[in-house]
């Protein structure tokens, strides 16, 4: 077919207009959220159509109240700093450590997540709601306050997590799915663990995001020091970070680290200091720490991994 010259701008706007529809519709595409653009009138979400936003966006017909809740959510899930500074202490907000808005297996993913609560808590020994585990995470991994029982924030956040398990089954496997822990057979003991070797992976995978000193760039968020998830977050245990950096990172290349270096990773991470959770002292009431909580002094008179990494004896 021949274009003629005054049908090009015509035609390029066309050729444009067809690569747009494309990127829209596209699952990967990700708009950074400090852009403020990941969300449409009605809640559609930019990242693509997916099913818990679907059935968000049905809800404007049915229940404004509960939409507009539930998008309010959303924002604070993505935009926890600027929508809920007086709870948050830290540089972090929640979509840093469930990646893509809590829609991703295997990144701390929250689908069904809200299915399996009230369920019994082991670090502090009793029954929580999802309430109470959010203001936990408000706590610990933010480095905050927790919003109070009538916060609206709170309520957002719970209606945003319950669209996320619209459909899906109670204590529901996907749940399970969003996070898988590295066998058991496969964990090293701490004794074993190498923070050293750790801080050459770093070095070599992490730091062009999260920088050589741990600070983060903006983007990718803070792993250690004051704007970090503090020594009393779930990420503080060196099993646990290690079984999410396996599947999740390098955040371009995740599953691409061995269960082995996710281990030694996870050593440095949480051989560094980060700021310190005054509750901790109420944690395991029993007595039962687990063995990879090095933070506790409890269980340790200081972090071993810190000691290995600063070349002290045992």
């Amino acid at each position: 077919m021949k274009i003629r010259a005054s049908q090009l701008p015509l035609y390029f706007f066309a050729l444009a207009s067809i690569l747009l529809g494309i990127l829209l519709l596209s699952e990967t595409w990700q708009v950074k959220p400090e852009s403020g653009a990941f969300l449409e009138p009605g809640g559609f979400h930019r990242a693509g159509p997916s099913r818990p936003f679907a059935i968000e966006t049905q809800l404007w017909q049915k229940d404004p109240h509960l939409a507009r809740s539930i998008s309010l959510g959303m924002e604070s899930f993505y935009q926890t700093k600027k929508f809920a500074p007086e709870y948050v202490g830290n540089d972090l907000n929640c979509t840093q450590c469930h990646y893509n808005g809590g829609r991703t297996s295997g990144m701390l993913g929250l689908i069904g997540v809200a299915t399996t609560y009230p369920r019994w808590d082991f670090r502090q020994q009793r029954q929580v709601d999802l309430s109470q585990r959010i203001q936990s995470c408000f706590v610990r991994s933010e480095n905050g306050k927790a919003p109070p029982q009538d916060a609206p924030v709170l309520r957002q956040l719970g209606d945003y997590l319950k669209v996320l398990s619209t459909g899906v089954g109670p204590a529901s496997s996907a749940a399970r799915d969003n996070f898988i822990k590295i066998p058991g057979s496969e964990l090293l003991p701490i004794a074993a663990l190498s923070p050293e070797r750790g801080g050459k992976i770093y070095a070599q995978r992490c730091a062009v995001c999260h920088m050589t000193d741990g600070a983060g760039d903006g983007w990718a968020p803070p792993v250690w020091g004051p704007n970090s998830y503090n020594d009393g977050a779930g990420l503080a245990r060196v099993y646990t970070l290690a079984s999410f950096l396996r599947e999740a990172m390098p955040i371009s290349d995740p599953q691409s680290l061995s269960a082995t270096d996710a281990q030694h990773l996870a050593a440095y991470l949480d051989a560094q200091e980060r700021p310190s959770y005054a509750g901790k002292e109420q944690d395991f009431p029993d007595g039962n720490i687990p063995v990879d909580a090095v933070y506790y002094l409890r269980r340790y008179p200081e972090n071993p991994l810190r000691r290995m990494l600063e070349g002290k004896n045992n």
